[in-house]
């Protein structure tokens, strides 16, 4: 299973996968866990410009919650 965790507590993993659809999982029967490299290109500075990147920071802000 793959996707974002976007909550978690002692007995359930709440992932939102590729799809948008939020999957509870049970904790439990979570074996292993490992993080997959960003989805945002990594040379992306060098690729647009100044405004283009405040811009781009300034949408990421608005997601924090």
């Amino acid at each position: 299973m793959a996707g974002i965790v976007v909550a978690e507590d002692e007995a359930t993993v709440k992932l939102k996968t590729a799809d948008g659809t939020v999957v509870a999982l049970p904790a439990k029967s979570i074996e292993a866990r490992a993080s997959g490299p960003s989805a945002m290109p990594a040379d992306l500075v060098a690729q647009i410009s100044r405004r283009e990147l405040r811009d781009l920071l300034e949408w990421l802000a608005t997601l924090r919650k």
